[in-house]
């Protein structure tokens, strides 16, 4: 593990390193289990985080706000 551990509800966020650039941070989401349920990186074009999601992979709302919650954190950090 490169970086520090968000537990949520279900899941787990994991910092897992920087992007190639060096200047935006990358994070695997995980459900409590420890299997892979996607990625967390900065998208360019959008000027914000988003959520990847591995296919096949489906969410409730607790999950989903979640995830969307610290995207909005990450998102907002960076641009301070």
């Amino acid at each position: 593990m490169k970086g520090d551990i968000t537990t949520l509800s279900y899941i787990q966020v994991h910092e897992v390193g920087k992007s190639d650039s060096g200047k935006t941070l990358r994070f695997e989401v995980r459900h409590e289990s420890g299997a892979v349920l996607g990625w967390i990186y900065w998208f360019p074009r959008w000027r914000k985080y988003i959520y990847h999601p591995k296919p096949t992979t489906v969410y409730e709302e607790t999950c989903l706000n979640e995830i969307a919650e610290f995207i909005k954190t990450k998102t907002a950090e960076h641009n301070t």
